[in-house]
């Protein structure tokens, strides 16, 4: 059998050329379509009805001309007006309609079987061609949506030069940067407000049995520390409504042993502090008579100048858009591209792809400076975010208008331009090669400027990766990082080395580590690192290093938005030695609660702070050693203190036994830089300043 349009061999059962798409029986008009009501339809093969339909529709999609018989040849050339571009069209999607064609044999099968029924006792009686469009449609659904991207990319690396072709798998990669960017972005700007937010964090050592057992040690020196299992330190700090608390906990074997509160409140201009552990009660202040001239309205004229410019910048969104713009816009004036097929292989793991190679020379970035500051120069979106932001920020700026602001960045701009045209761009060509895989994704790139190369490589063959990160310096001192690994959408996991100069220096094991949010700066995941064991040798003949042979560091990371979590830990022979964790979590502030009436003791003079002293319990902070098992010698030697303190409330004059009360309580929260005054001369039991 052969093709009447191209006259290709066929194999026997064909319905489809698989050069040209031709249809076998084209013209054969044995088989009628008609109508009927027991829902059977006559002539419903393949060649009559679906199949020629889908490929009418993959004209249309991909742009070739109506087809008649014997109007163009399968080489190509024009004959009866029609170019030999068509030709190469009308064979992929001749191709694509091969594929569809035991699935169209299927849907074809039981379209008798839709042709009639009803609905409310009424027969519905519907057409063949109907019901092939119907079908014809969801094929290409399935099928595009399932291939969607390998079609695509294989019609734009076919019939794109490589120009085009180059700006468009980068466009792809560029959607994703910018969204990448976008999520830094809103992370930072986060950071900068400050009328309503909240930070909590925590920092915490622990011990393993390695450790314990390394810390046990310390007895045959006398020191005890066997208790100790764990210690850190926590503590937030929240700003909103013109408040802002902040707290601070010691923390002994996961027990908080000493906490610390407190609450500026800048509508009273008072300070609030509290020793739960001590006394419950507060200490207050007023920040005048401390020294602290705080205005309650200019600051809540920055609180309000600090929400109008958050609003005032843009969202996220917008950000990202203004991003893929000017990188797109960069893009287009890349004209030095070089296209082939290649085989990137990497760690055993072989794809075949294509090569973009693009060079960028002084004149090519000049005129990606140029159309960027062009376009900044009109650029609404540019106009109305600068104006905003100074229209927000006037309590800062004083009165400059925003327009005279953004006229300012317009002559700047232009400034840029003058001395681009004049002075050009001075700097090394620089030479990219991109791989692109068949869905037009980028898996690997290999950028040389100046005699240093910088590589990048992770083909994917099935569910398999291998990977490569290198670098090598102009004047030597190569660095690579590579390996190979498994990936699970977003997740890879996989073993890699970390070699210089081609000696293997660290082992490198990663579990589970999610890429998408470590490139939005969202690390989650496994590391586990250790030297390589050609150097773990070398250990041996140097005294106490023959240790590290057997020692590997660990990174347990755990992140999602507003919250991150990181554990370093140290093992030895696979035996946990201890770690050192590390989280941190943002939020939404919360307006915290002013203590009154018998909660507080407002502090005005010496008598005040003695008023607070007689509330002083160190039974908290003896139970909570006690929870925490520290020794009994710190426990006896803190209750002998308690005991103390209830003496030294039976005297009457505290100042009588030489102790100055309020000396330096302020400077110990860091809030103030001078001393409470006490004039020792008046104590009764002064000391001479010459014995002093």
């Amino acid at each position: 059998m052969f093709c009447k349009n191209c006259g290709n061999d066929l194999k026997d059962g064909a319905a489809f050329c698989p050069k040209c798409g031709t249809p076998v029986n084209a013209g054969d008009t044995t088989g009628k379509e008609k109508s009927v009501t027991g829902g059977t339809t006559e002539g419903s093969n393949r060649n009559s009805g679906s199949a020629p339909f889908i490929t009418s529709i993959a004209d249309m999609e991909f742009g070739a001309a109506p087809r008649k018989s014997g109007n163009t040849s399968a080489a190509g050339g024009e004959k009866n007006g029609k170019s030999s571009g068509n030709a190469a069209i009308r064979q992929a999607a001749g191709f694509l309609t091969g594929k569809l064609g035991t699935i169209a044999d299927h849907a074809t099968a039981v379209l008798g079987k839709l042709q009639g029924f009803s609905v409310g006792g009424k027969k519905i009686v519907l057409s063949q061609n109907l019901l092939i469009l119907a079908a014809a449609v969801v094929l290409a659904l399935v099928i595009g949506i399932a291939n969607g991207a390998r079609i695509s990319n294989f019609f734009h690396r076919t019939f794109s030069s490589p120009e085009k072709y180059y700006q468009y798998v980068e466009k792809k990669a560029v959607k994703e940067l910018s969204g990448n960017l976008a999520e830094w972005y809103v992370e930072g700007l986060d950071m900068l407000n400050f009328y309503d937010r909240r930070v909590e964090g925590k920092l915490t050592v622990e011990l393993g049995k390695e450790g314990e057992e390394f810390l046990g040690l310390l007895g045959l020196v006398g020191l005890d520390m066997s208790w100790l299992k764990s210690a850190g330190i926590s503590g937030g700090m929240s700003v909103k409504n013109g408040r802002v608390s902040m707290d601070m906990a010691a923390v002994l074997n996961k027990n908080n042993i000493l906490s610390g509160n407190m609450l500026v409140d800048m509508d009273s201009e008072s300070v609030y502090v509290q020793i739960p552990e001590i006394n419950k009660k507060y200490l207050g202040f007023d920040l005048e008579e401390m020294g602290q001239q705080v205005d309650p309205e200019e600051w809540a004229d920055m609180q309000s100048i600090n929400r109008q410019l958050m609003e005032a910048m843009p969202n996220k969104a917008k950000f990202q858009k203004l991003l893929t713009r000017y990188f797109n816009l960069a893009l287009g004036c890349v004209e030095d591209v070089k296209k082939s097929s290649t085989t990137l292989k990497v760690e055993g793991i072989q794809v075949k792809c294509t090569e973009l190679k693009v060079t960028i020379d002084a004149d090519t970035m000049q005129d990606m400076m140029r159309v960027v500051l062009e376009k900044m120069l009109a650029d609404k979106d540019i106009k109305t975010i600068l104006t905003e932001v100074v229209r927000a920020g006037e309590g800062i700026n004083g009165d400059m208008d925003p327009m005279d602001a953004y006229e300012e960045f317009q002559e700047s701009v232009e400034e840029m331009l003058e001395d681009l045209d004049r002075y050009g761009v001075d700097m090394d060509k620089i030479v990219m090669k991109v791989y692109v895989n068949g869905k037009g994704e980028i898996i690997g790139r290999k950028l040389d400027v100046e005699g240093t190369s910088i590589s990048i490589l992770m083909p994917q063959k099935g569910s398999k990766f291998g990977y490569e990160l290198s670098c090598k310096p102009r004047y030597g001192g190569d660095i690579k990082l590579s390996g190979s690994g498994r990936r699970s959408g977003d997740t890879i996991s996989g073993d890699f080395q970390l070699r210089y100069n081609g000696a293997s220096l660290l082992d490198v094991s990663v579990k589970k580590l999610n890429l998408k949010k470590l490139k939005q700066g969202r690390p989650d995941g496994r590391l586990e690192i250790q030297l390589a064991s050609k150097i773990g040798e070398l250990g041996r003949y140097i005294p106490g290093l023959s240790v590290l042979d057997d020692m590997a560091l660990t990174a347990d990371m755990k992140s999602s938005k507003g919250s991150y979590q990181c554990t370093l830990g140290i093992t030895y022979d696979e035996e946990k030695v201890g770690s050192i964790g590390a989280s941190i979590q943002t939020g939404k502030g919360s307006k915290a609660s002013v203590p009154k009436g018998k909660s507080v003791v407002l502090v005005e003079d010496t008598d005040d702070f003695l008023e607070w002293t007689e509330g002083i319990d160190l039974g908290g902070m003896t139970k909570a050693l006690e929870k925490a098992d520290a020794p009994d010698e710190i426990v006896e030697a803190l209750e002998e203190a308690d005991e103390l303190l209830e003496d030294l409330e039976d005297l009457d004059d505290l100042d009588s036994i030489g102790i100055p009360s309020l000396w330096g309580i302020w400077s110990l929260f860091g809030m103030h830089e001078t001393y409470i005054d006490i004039n020792v001369l008046d104590m009764d039991t002064a000391v001479p300043a010459e014995d002093w």
